[in-house]
């Protein structure tokens, strides 16, 4: 027979804290769609791993360190290096659309010290000016940043569904 002792654990945060990070509505959210299958996964763990971030006032977020390298043991896998699907198959090809997802729903939500590499060839799908690499040619990484310049915090929310790939940016209005 074993014996359990349990005791209360004070929270690490008060429910006053949580609510001083301003964290109340939805602020922003960008979708987008038309990626080949191969990419799903790929887009899958970009979104997974960035999924439930909390940025708070004057902090940076650094992609790279959310999703770390794009390798097989962190659900990587080989697909076409460009959204529509074509380029050479690399371990993690794909990803840079969710990278596009990612700052246009970040600029939607007033947030502007961004640091991105544009796609080297134009989408359609994105704003002239908001689509971003995080991915290069070679397979290697690209760096995407942005600094959280609201008064408050920022809650990241990201998911692929069959067919899109959606980020959400939660926060307080400006």
């Amino acid at each position: 027979m074993i014996t359990v002792a349990y005791a209360p654990v004070p929270p690490s945060v008060s429910t006053a804290d949580v609510r001083a990070l301003g964290v109340r509505e939805v602020v922003a959210r960008f979708t987008t769609g038309g990626f080949v299958d191969a990419a799903r996964p790929n887009l899958r763990a970009a979104a997974r791993a960035v999924d439930g971030t909390l940025v708070r006032p004057g902090a940076t977020f650094d992609l790279e360190e959310h999703t770390g390298p794009r390798t097989r043991s962190r659900g990587y896998v080989r697909a076409p290096l460009r959204e529509d699907g074509t380029g050479p198959g690399t371990i993690g090809g794909g990803v840079n659309q969710f990278t596009s997802t990612l700052v246009n729903a970040v600029h939607r939500a007033g947030i502007t010290d961004i640091a991105r590499t544009p796609q080297p060839h134009p989408l359609d799908r994105y704003p002239a000016g908001r689509d971003a690499v995080s991915l290069a040619g070679d397979g290697s990484t690209v760096e995407f940043s942005f600094t959280n310049d609201a008064p408050t915090a920022v809650f990241l929310r990201a998911w692929v569904g069959d067919s899109t790939v959606t980020v959400e940016i939660w926060g307080s209005r400006r």
